[in-house]
């Protein structure tokens, strides 16, 4: 399902279904502790919960409108995610982050001006300082007559105290954004694995006081984001060779995006993940972009989309990304598309990279083309590749490994 969907001005807006369970079984947690449960704590909630996510995401919407990009807000099971096509530099990719967290304080500290005004009218809570206030916020019973002073305290606690929180520096919470592009913005070398080895080291120490302090939920989310770290930092060391790296596969704007497509898809929301990348593609069409998107809609298992990019141009996409797209497709079981890719990818690539005929000869193999598979296999070999496990176990080249050639390409394989 789709969920609810608006628009504010020009900003697109959509509320997958998930947003309201989770946010919904936190207010069922808050009401336990607020003594009875009442079914007003938990419509209160979800209400101040929406309104205060969307005005933070509305904070990153503005800050990259500011920057002449146009973005789209997505509210999901745990908070909201901002994206927009396009690059921006180190400064201002800080300001957009930090924009977020920054209007939910503002505006929790606004609240507390007006309170110790008087304006509010809330004569219980007014003189309490702001701690006070935070603490009340977490645990204070409800009263039918207090609704006022609960819809202030969870006003605060989802605006600033999620908001402090939100800076810890933990990617891909605001404060690791704001700490990956301030390295960035001051030329740190290797600004993204200092961010994620600094990341696995906080979600670690909040997983050690979540569990002391019996905070389980807590515990669970930070296990996640840790693991999330471990696999960001385990890529950015070692990145996976492709038949021709881009000499601007790292620009920072398809970076951040690429960051979120994999939040997106962590958090399953494949066509969040899609839609963003696809985007700064159809903004940006060459070769780093197109790899990225092949790489995307591959692990979306979006086949027919996958299809539809192998078409285009071979130029345009780049042996890399028609390499993804090919191994994608015999994947899906796509074999005219999946030797188009590869036979694409293998005229394009200088290099004339092994895997391209790889591909092409399991995509002939599907289509019980044998004296093409092997045509394939023996260009493969003659590349390079030395993959005998595979020619042995993959159930695509069955048929192959009952020709009696195999045994002359194994021995060029060097096997």
């Amino acid at each position: 399902m789709r969920g609810l969907a608006f628009r504010l001005g020009d900003i697109p807006v959509r509320v997958d279904p998930s947003f309201w369970i989770i946010m919904g079984l936190f207010g069922l947690q808050r009401a336990a502790v607020r003594g009875a449960f009442n079914p007003l704590v938990l419509v209160e909630w979800v209400g101040i919960v929406f309104v205060g996510i969307l005005l933070h995401e509305l904070g990153h919407a503005v800050a990259f409108r500011a920057f002449g990009r146009q973005p789209q807000v997505v509210l999901y099971g745990m908070g909201g995610l901002t994206s927009a096509s396009g690059q921006l530099t180190p400064g201002r990719r800080l300001a957009t982050t930090l924009a977020g967290p920054g209007i939910g304080i503002l505006l929790g500290l606004a609240a507390i001006v007006a309170l110790q005004s008087g304006l509010l009218g809330l004569e219980r809570l007014e003189g309490r300082s702001l701690g006070n206030l935070m603490r009340l916020s977490l645990s204070a019973p409800f009263q039918t007559d207090q609704l006022p002073e609960l819809i202030f305290l969870d006003l605060l606690f989802v605006n600033i105290g999620w908001g402090v929180l939100n800076l810890v520096p933990l990617f891909p919470l605001d404060g690791g954004q704001s700490l990956e592009a301030l390295l960035d913005l001051l030329r740190v070398p290797r600004a993204q694995q200092v961010t994620a080895a600094i990341s696995i080291v906080v979600a670690a120490a909040a997983g050690v006081w979540s569990l002391q302090n019996g905070q389980f939920f807590l515990l669970i989310i930070v296990v996640l984001l840790g693991m999330m770290n471990i696999r960001r930092l385990q890529a950015v060391r070692n990145p996976q060779p492709a038949p021709e790296a881009a000499a601007d596969a790292g620009a920072p704007g398809l970076a951040r995006t690429l960051g979120m497509a994999e939040q997106a898809l962590a958090q399953g929301r494949p066509d969040d993940a899609v839609d963003m990348v696809g985007q700064e593609y159809r903004l940006r069409p060459g070769p780093p972009a197109a790899q990225a998107y092949a790489a995307v809609l591959v692990r979306a298992q979006r086949a027919e989309e996958m299809e539809a990019l192998a078409g285009e141009d071979p130029e345009r996409l780049g042996p890399a990304a028609l390499a993804v797209l090919g191994a994608g497709l015999v994947a899906a079981g796509r074999y005219p598309a999946a030797l188009r890719a590869a036979e694409g990818g293998w005229n394009t690539d200088q290099q004339g990279h092994w895997q391209h005929a790889v591909t092409a000869a399991a995509a002939r193999a599907g289509m019980r083309d044998v004296d093409g598979a092997v045509r394939w296999l023996y260009m493969a070999a003659d590349r390079g590749w030395t993959d005998r496990r595979r020619l042995e176990s993959d159930p695509i080249f069955a048929e192959v490994r009952i020709d009696p050639r195999l045994a002359d390409i194994l021995a060029r394989m060097g096997v």
